[in-house]
């Protein structure tokens, strides 16, 4: 069988015209995984140009120097393991915290989840690492509040988001608490920051927040969209 000496010239590049197949039977094909750097582009942005990338039941994987930056299964699901994201929760109740007009940050210090390392559970703060849509999930769970005004805040560096002014003392249940609860899609630009906190007024400084290891009540959850 002829070889065509092109495809095995390493010294320099060279261009194919007119349509080709490269078979290989059950052996692997390689294209440009040598260690030299480089740009390897498959197809182009004219008129209706279109691009298959077929599998059969192994999984379809896009990784860099990094890490794996996704993972497509065969049977549809696929995971981003490097999409910044963060789960965390108040690990111990708080007291005395506000009810007299006292801003207060709220900061859930125990990281079930800090993808990309992108939430600092010492400040409460999440830092937007690129530009994109973010969605942010968040509950506070009120204690031992006499306030006739309890307001909630997802401050971030663009906008403020009011999720509840609540006359808590009002609506509290009769063991004494109140849940508020947040979900939003907020489009930020890099480096923005996003943080909770509330204040209540026109009452005593007694409120708390309900935080526990075993379970969510007091939480802040976020993930970039795209």
């Amino acid at each position: 069988m002829a070889t065509n000496n092109a495809l095995n010239n390493t010294a320099a590049p060279f261009t194919v015209t007119g349509g080709f197949t490269v078979n290989s039977g059950a052996s692997n094909i390689t294209i440009g995984t040598d260690a030299a750097a480089k740009t390897i582009t498959v197809g182009n942005t004219t008129g209706a140009t279109a691009l298959n990338v077929n599998a059969g039941t192994a999984d379809i994987t896009l990784a860099s120097a990094t890490g794996t930056l996704a993972t497509i299964r065969d049977t549809g699901e696929t995971s981003w393991p490097l999409q910044s994201a963060f789960s965390a929760s108040l690990s111990a109740t708080t007291g005395g915290e506000t009810g007299d007009g006292t801003v207060y940050t709220v900061i859930c210090d125990n990281e079930e989840l800090d993808r990309n390392g992108d939430y600092n559970n010492t400040t409460g703060t999440f830092t937007a690492p690129v530009t994109g849509l973010y969605n942010f999930s968040m509950q506070l769970f009120v204690l031992g509040s006499d306030s006739s005004n309890c307001l909630c805040e997802l401050v971030t560096t663009g906008r403020t988001v009011y999720f509840g002014r609540i006359n808590t003392s009002a609506c509290k249940s009769a063991s004494n608490y109140i849940s508020i609860f947040l979900s939003v899609n907020l489009y930020l630009t890099a480096a923005d920051t996003a943080y909770m906190r509330i204040t209540e007024s026109n009452g005593t400084k007694i409120s708390g927040l309900y935080g526990a290891l075993t379970s969510y009540r007091t939480y802040f959850q976020g993930t970039l969209l795209n």
